[in-house]
């Protein structure tokens, strides 16, 4: 959903915008174009991430395809962190396979997100390697957590459970 709205904000401005996913949806084409991943990292000045973490998301930019995307691309993790390798994330921005990375989730972030970590540093070296490099871009995972965000979940849940004790199956049962 995340990446839809994304996709219609982007072409608004006029971007062509590529999408890859294993289960296209026809009422998106109107404002993008699917394509294979390969195409996609090939063609593409900008990556952005918006899949949920599941068996087939990880690990699903590697070094491979870090050396698809052109030198001058750059990548958006808005997704899980185990999403990306990591190590070959550094090894692309170190070796300027990509120029940036802009990450709001990381492998490895729930040592380090959400704590204080001033006197005693981030013990995760890649983690700290990420951090160092002047072309990324670090956000702790909480984009998400503003007023409507919360008000919609509380709403959801609620909603949900009305469902539930009327008998009824919740729209968003997991």
């Amino acid at each position: 959903r995340i990446g839809s709205i994304l996709a219609q904000l982007l072409h608004a401005l006029g971007a062509r915008v590529l999408a890859y996913d294993i289960n296209p949806q026809p009422a998106y084409e109107s404002f993008l174009t699917y394509v294979d991943k390969e195409t996609l990292l090939a063609e593409s000045d900008i990556v952005s991430l918006h899949v949920d973490l599941n068996p087939s998301s990880v690990g699903l930019l590697s070094a491979a395809d870090f050396e698809r995307m052109p030198a001058h691309a750059g990548l958006v993790n808005a997704s899980r962190g185990p999403v990306v390798n990591t190590d070959a994330l550094i090894t692309a921005l170190v070796s300027g396979e990509i120029e940036a990375a802009a990450l709001d989730t990381v492998e490895g972030e729930s040592a380090v997100f959400n704590h204080d970590l001033r006197q005693q540093g981030v013990a995760d070296q890649r983690i700290q390697q990420l951090l160092d490099l002047p072309n990324v871009i670090m956000t702790p995972h909480v984009a998400f957590y503003t007023n409507l965000a919360v008000q919609n979940m509380i709403d959801i849940a609620l909603d949900d459970v009305l469902l539930i004790i009327q008998g009824q199956p919740a729209l968003h049962e997991i």
